[in-house]
């Protein structure tokens, strides 16, 4: 990112005082962190069905403890895991930091972007062709 677009990042008013919690307790947090977790849950049960189809057995994976839990539980682990609370195993830490860092970081951009929609082409994800 450049230093004219990290400027409107800070400029941005509907960011002004707003903490990591805060903005995960906007819809727009939950909805995308919804959307990174069925698409990582969808993925993972693929994998598990094409290395069944081969008969061998799944390579361990973080999602496989965790793709019961539900956003909202979600949501509840990463907050442990910023306030160091978490006593899940390092992997499983990592990988919900990873998946909630995704989401509010697109959370973020939507917002910047709602402010200051010239920024649109640099900030949000570009969408797959079919």
């Amino acid at each position: 990112m450049d230093k004219a677009i990290a400027e409107k990042v800070r400029e941005c008013k509907a960011l002004q005082g707003k903490s990591v919690i805060d903005v995960m307790d906007m819809q727009e947090f939950q909805d995308n962190l919804a959307a990174y977790w069925t698409q990582q849950i969808k993925s993972r049960k693929e994998v598990e069905k094409n290395y069944k189809l081969i008969c061998k057995r799944v390579p361990a994976h973080a999602i496989g403890n965790l793709q019961n839990l539900s956003v909202s539980q979600l949501m509840r682990e990463y907050v442990l895991i910023l306030d160091g609370m978490s006593e899940r195993p390092s992997q499983e830490r990592l990988y919900i930091k990873q998946i909630c860092k995704q989401a509010y970081n697109l959370t973020v951009a939507q917002i910047v972007c709602k402010e200051f929609p010239e920024l649109e082409k640099e900030l949000l994800p570009k969408a797959k062709a079919n």
